[in-house]
């Protein structure tokens, strides 16, 4: 299935917020350099529209929920990171060129099955040093349960 880039379905979605499919967010094609239009990031567009005098957006029964949604899975896709020691280099650098696309189905449908699985194969012994020796690094993704943490904590150190 092709997947293409289609700015308009923010219209689509919510056609009484957007009834003239005018200032959908990530529209490229309409920046023109001619009119010195600009390019703006879906985050504060959303916040711009979320502050908005007459409350349209505030009210309505989604629209902030999915826009929040959205913006996580992007922060999550493009701003997280792994990670692990530097001593630990050689044994991933090994251990990511044993594994190929198949073995990560496997070890996927036997994680769906069980949280834990038993590696039988030196590609699986490889993918099970990866989760030993690699961590999933995060920035300051919103509304994450680090973040929510994080603010429980700030919260009672205030008080």
């Amino acid at each position: 299935m092709k997947t293409s880039y289609n700015p308009k379905l923010y219209g689509c979605l919510w056609p009484t917020l957007f009834p003239y499919g005018v200032g959908l967010f990530e529209d490229l094609l309409c920046l023109d350099t001619v009119l010195g239009l600009r390019h703006i990031d879906m985050k504060l567009h959303v916040r711009h529209l979320l502050n908005l005098g007459d409350r349209y957006f505030q009210i309505h029964t989604s629209f902030m929920y999915v826009m929040m949604n959205l913006i996580q899975c992007c922060t999550s896709s493009f701003q997280c990171k792994l990670a692990f020691k530097r001593s630990w280099f050689p044994q991933v650098s090994s251990s990511l060129g044993k594994i190929t696309e198949e073995t990560l189905k496997i070890v996927e449908q036997k994680f769906k099955h069980s949280k834990s699985f038993c590696a039988e194969g030196d590609d699986e012994k490889a993918v099970a040093d990866l989760l030993k020796y690699v961590s999933y690094v995060s920035d300051h993704i919103s509304g994450s349960t680090p973040e929510v943490s994080a603010m429980w904590e700030e919260m009672c150190a205030i008080m």
